[in-house]
């Protein structure tokens, strides 16, 4: 059966949504520029915007097998490194002076001399922002510990959202590489009041949405929460975002 003009226009944008100049050079993050795109009427095209815009999220949604999914988020007063699951992402500085100090000082070498850990300090670089600092320590209850360095103390801004952005998609990736089924994770970025909790949970969402198609482990993901206020904070934007784009339970 020959297809009609509007299904090849449609499965056109599908396949290209991405490189239109309305998507790419949007402001907002990537529901945002997706909306824009739909509300943008390209050439002769007869769809209506609102219904554009719900195919192009039913279809894509559909392509990445999202509707099959069941993420389930889970808020937890408790630090990251103390939750029992595959991998833990832990919010760190350049120089690495996140975590829990008297269980760093622990693993550290008590044979070495003062000269040696004099030479070990002057051979310590400090990581860049957007790295991942993978390790196993005894104190982390995860079997792996990921340090995600989007900190820098004392630069002129702590982090920011592109930071943030680009680290949890790198993240994900590894994520699917390694088929993890369970991680717990801090939400980077909020820990120092640099990014709003609703900023966090709308990255991770868009950052989900983006990786589905290498996600299909994934099971749960806990959030650990530092105050009784954040751990409601956080449950509120997720319930905010979940509802709005209809892709996660929780």
């Amino acid at each position: 059966m020959k297809k009609g003009k509007n299904e090849k226009y449609f499965e056109d944008i599908m396949a290209n949504f991405k490189d239109y100049p309305e998507f790419q050079f949007s402001e907002g993050n990537f529901f945002d520029r997706l909306q824009n795109l739909a509300y943008f009427q390209i050439g002769d095209f007869q769809y209506p915007a609102h219904i554009l815009l719900h195919h192009l999220l039913e279809d894509y949604s559909e392509k990445l097998q999202i509707k099959q999914k069941n993420i389930t988020f889970s808020v937890v007063q408790t630090p990251v490194y103390k939750i029992k699951s595959d991998i833990a992402i832990m919010g760190q500085d350049i120089n690495r002076i996140v975590g829990p100090v008297e269980e760093m000082i622990e693993e550290t070498d008590s044979t070495n001399s003062i000269e040696d850990t004099i030479k070990l300090l002057e051979r310590f670089r400090p990581s860049k922002q957007g790295d991942i600092l993978v390790s196993n320590p005894s104190w982390c209850a995860a079997k792996c510990l990921w340090e995600a360095v989007i900190y820098h103390f004392e630069g002129k801004k702590m982090t920011n959202a592109k930071i943030v952005r680009s680290t949890l998609h790198n993240c994900f990736k590894k994520v699917g590489e390694l088929n993890i089924k369970c991680l717990s994770m801090d939400a980077l970025g909020t820990e120092f009041h640099s990014l709003s909790i609703q900023t966090f949970v709308d990255i991770l969402c868009e950052t989900l949405f983006l990786e589905a198609h290498n996600l299909n482990q994934l099971e749960e993901i806990f959030i650990s929460a530092k105050t009784e206020m954040a751990s409601k904070a956080i449950k509120k934007a997720i319930k905010k975002t979940l509802k709005m784009h209809c892709f996660y339970s929780h």
